[in-house]
This record gives C-alpha cells, sequence and structure tokens, in this order.
C-alpha cells in the first residue's frame, strides 16, 4: 500500500501499478508480517523473513 499522497504517486494507475508490485513481489504473507514490505530484506522468503528495525 502507497504512503504517499495519488497525486504524489502520478494518480490512481500508477499508485494501482506499484500495489501490484509489491503484491507480486513479496506476496501477501510478507506484507502481513512486515510494514507493508518497506522493511524487508532481499533474500526473504515466507517461511523465513527478515526484517530491520531502522534505516538510518
Amino acid at each position: 500500500m502507497l504512503r504517499i499522497a495519488l497525486q504524489n504517486a502520478g494518480g490512481h494507475i500508477v499508485a494501482a501499478f506499484l500495489d501490484m508490485l509489491e503484491f507480486g513481489e513479496i506476496g501477501p504473507d510478507m506484507l502481513d508480517a512486515s510494514h507493508d514490505g518497506y522493511n524487508v530484506l532481499v533474500g526473504s522468503t515466507r517461511g523465513d523473513i527478515i526484517t530491520f528495525d531502522n534505516s538510518a
């Protein structure tokens, strides 16, 4: 799910495209177990979700 305004994303078509990418890349299991996928590390799997707490 986008965390920016639709107009900043480029409109509802672009927002829907970005949501589709997010869902296709990490799926519903990782979306539910993470911060909408924003804190999931590459290499995570459904059975072994690797996240980080801080991006600083």
